[in-house]
C-alpha cells in the first residue's frame, strides 16, 4: 500500500530522483510539470481506483519490436509499464523465452512496417478478440501510462469504431497519428478494419509494404469512418506527445525545432508542446525514451509519492472534453496567451500578433 511508502525518507528520495531528471535546475516549471505528471488520478495514492477501472477497461498492449531489440528495448517495457496492461504481447519474428511473443510471417525492417501492422491486426483479431476492449499499439521505446489510457478511454465506447492518438497532417496526406506515439484502437474499429479493408484494397493498400504504417492506418481509417478523437485534455494540453519527455518539457528556445519534421507534420502548431506547459497532467505517451529512462519514470511516477499529497482531485470522471476544435490557430493561441506562461511563449505569440497585424497586448 502508499501509506507504507508515506515516510519522511521518501521525500528525500523523491527529491533527489527529481534533481536527477531535471534539465534546467533554475526552473520551476519543469519540477512542476513533472509533479503533475506523477499525480495521475489514482484513488487516495492507493492502486484500487486503478485496479477497478482495469476490470472495466481491458487494454491490450501491442509493442512492435524485432530480435534485435529484445534484450536491448524489449524487456524493459516488460519490466515497466508493460505489466499494468492487461493482456501484453510483442510482435516480432523470433521466439525468445523472456517476452510474451507473437512471431509473425514477415521480415525485419522498416520497409515491412504496413505489412507487419497488419499482419499484427489479423492475429489479435483471431487469438484475442473476446479479451480486450482496446487496443494500445507502441514502439519497444514508448513509454505509456495505461492508467492514464484507460481513464481517457472510461467516456468512450468500444463498440463504436474509434482510434486516438496524436494527431498529425501533411501536405498531400489524411490525418493520420503518430506511430512512435502510439495510438489506440476500439474493438470495433480491429473488426471493420480486419473484416473490411484488409480483404478490399479499395480502402487501403495491403500489397504496398514498405509505407509507413501510421500514414497507412491513417488512410484506411479515413476511408472506412473510423472516428477520430481529440485526445488534449479540457486545457488543450496533449496527451500523447511524439517525442521524449526531456525534449517536450523544456521550453522552445531553438527556433530550429519548429523546422523539424515532427512540427511541419504536427496537426496543432501551438506551443503547448514545449516547455512547463507542455503536457496533460494525464498524459498517456512519449517516444524515444531509453531503457533507463523507462525504469526512471516508472520509479517516479508510481513509486514514489512527496510526503503529504494524500489524495488528489478525482471530480473530472468522465474527463472533459478538449476545447472547440473550430477555433482557429490564433484564437487558440490568444487563448492561450491569458495562462500563465513561459516568457519565450509570450514572446513568440506575441510575434504571430505582430505578423498578422493583431495587438499582442
Amino acid at each position: 500500500m502508499w501509506s507504507t511508502l508515506l515516510i519522511p525518507c521518501i521525500l528525500v528520495g523523491s527529491i533527489s530522483v527529481f534533481k536527477f531528471i531535471r534539465l534546467y535546475e533554475t526552473s520551476e516549471k519543469h519540477q512542476q510539470t513533472l509533479i503533475s505528471l506523477a499525480y495521475s488520478r489514482f484513488d487516495d495514492f492507493s492502486e484500487y481506483g486503478a485496479d477497478e477501472m482495469k476490470k472495466k477497461v481491458r487494454l491490450l498492449c501491442w509493442v512492435m519490436t524485432s530480435p534485435k531489440n529484445h534484450n536491448l528495448k524489449a524487456i524493459h517495457v516488460k519490466n515497466t509499464w508493460g505489466k499494468r496492461c492487461n493482456i501484453l504481447v510483442f510482435m516480432t519474428t523470433k521466439p525468445d523465452p523472456n517476452l510474451p511473443y507473437i512471431i509473425l510471417p514477415v521480415k525485419d525492417g522498416r520497409g515491412q512496417l504496413w505489412k507487419t501492422s497488419q499482419e499484427a491486426l489479423k492475429y489479435i483479431y483471431n487469438h484475442y478478440l473476446d479479451s480486450f476492449d482496446w487496443i494500445l499499439k507502441a514502439d519497444d521505446d514508448t513509454l505509456f501510462f495505461p492508467e492514464n489510457a484507460r481513464y481517457l478511454l472510461s467516456r468512450y465506447d468500444p463498440k463504436e469504431p474509434l482510434w486516438m492518438g496524436c494527431k498529425m497532417k501533411m501536405l498531400h496526406t489524411p490525418v493520420f497519428l503518430s506511430g512512435g506515439a502510439g495510438y489506440i484502437f476500439s474493438k470495433q474499429a480491429v473488426k471493420i478494419f480486419v473484416e473490411e479493408a484488409i480483404k478490399d484494397n479499395t480502402y487501403c493498400y495491403p500489397e504496398i509494404n514498405d509505407w509507413a504504417d501510421d500514414l497507412q492506418i491513417g488512410k484506411c481509417f479515413e476511408k472506412l469512418q473510423v472516428k477520430l478523437i481529440d485526445t488534449r485534455d479540457e486545457n488543450a494540453l496533449h496527451r500523447f506527445l511524439p517525442l521524449s519527455p526531456f525534449f517536450h518539457l523544456k521550453p522552445l528556445e531553438n527556433e530550429e525545432d519548429r523546422k523539424s519534421w515532427w512540427w511541419s507534420a504536427a496537426y496543432y502548431k501551438d506551443e503547448t508542446y514545449f516547455g512547463g506547459d507542455c503536457c496533460s497532467n494525464t498524459t498517456i505517451s512519449f517516444h524515444y525514451v531509453s531503457p533507463e529512462d523507462q525504469y526512471l519514470f516508472y520509479n517516479v511516477f508510481y513509486n514514489i509519492r512527496p510526503y503529504g499529497k494524500q489524495s488528489l482531485d478525482n471530480s473530472e470522471s468522465p474527463p472533459k472534453p478538449p476545447p472547440d476544435e473550430t477555433l482557429t490557430e490564433l484564437q487558440f493561441l490568444n487563448k492561450e496567451a491569458r495562462r500563465s506562461r513561459l516568457q519565450s511563449d509570450i514572446n513568440f505569440i506575441r510575434n504571430i500578433f505582430k505578423k498578422h497585424k493583431y495587438d499582442g497586448q
